[in-house]
């Protein structure tokens, strides 16, 4: 008689007090909303960014690796361009040394590991860098368009006059200025200090490099005026 008093016990059924809600029993496959609340939100993950930012900063890419392989013919002929190659004035097209920093930077990190420097409360600020990018490459279209009221292309294409209005009234390597921007860019929406490190290679080479090349190829070939015009504006800012 105990054994079948603890039995009837054990399966007796509790029922609500009066006045209390009675929970519905869920149907197959049905999901409880307590579920939906308390699971946590999917966080948009860094590779998925950086792909995006990546797209976006080399969207000129393409263009640029083509008129650089069918115009080679052309700017070794010319005297009013600088030679774009290795062996040549400029050992290294700008944009692809951007394009090798960063691609180093990725090396480093898979070779050595991921070196965080971000707190995870500004994760989101990757959103953010995504527009600065386009916002950056709408004000280097302007140079572009400042160059060719002069008759003159970017990229190292022939020279034909001297732009001194637009952005190169406040600097006289406004297109570079950008690229120096894309730095911090990258380096935040990566979160690698591999990025940072190497990327900070980009304007050694083109402060060091690149920039006195230039100057002294427009030195002599537009003498005095762009001489005035390095005293009316500084190199950067």
């Amino acid at each position: 008689m105990a054994i079948v008093k603890t039995i009837t016990q054990s399966n007796r059924i509790s029922l609500p007090a009066a006045g209390e809600d009675v929970p519905r029993a869920r149907r197959p496959g049905e999901q409880d909303k307590s579920d939906q609340y308390s699971s946590p939100k999917r966080q948009p993950a860094k590779g998925e960014l950086f792909g995006v930012c990546g797209e976006l900063l080399f969207l000129k890419l393409p263009f640029l690796v083509a008129h650089r392989v069918f115009a080679k013919k052309r700017i070794a002929e010319s005297k009013n361009q600088l030679n774009v190659g290795i062996g040549g004035d400029i050992p290294i097209f700008p944009p692809f040394a951007l394009m090798l920093g960063a691609t180093l930077g990725v090396s480093l990190r898979l070779a050595l590991g991921q070196w965080t420097f971000l707190p995870s409360s500004v994760a989101t600020i990757s959103y953010r860098i995504g527009g600065f990018v386009v916002g950056l490459e709408a004000m280097l279209m302007r140079c572009e368009d400042a160059l060719e009221e002069h008759n003159t292309k970017a990229f190292f294409t022939e020279v034909r006059g001297l732009a001194t209005n637009g952005p190169y009234s406040v600097s006289r390597n406004p297109m570079y200025l950008g690229f120096f921007c894309m730095i911090p860019a990258c380096t935040v929406l990566s979160d690698s200090v591999w990025m940072l490190l190497s990327m900070m290679l980009v304007p050694l080479y083109i402060h060091n490099v690149v920039i006195p090349k230039e100057e002294k190829f427009l030195v002599g070939l537009f003498a005095d005026k762009y001489t005035e015009y390095c005293t009316r504006v500084p190199r950067w800012l």
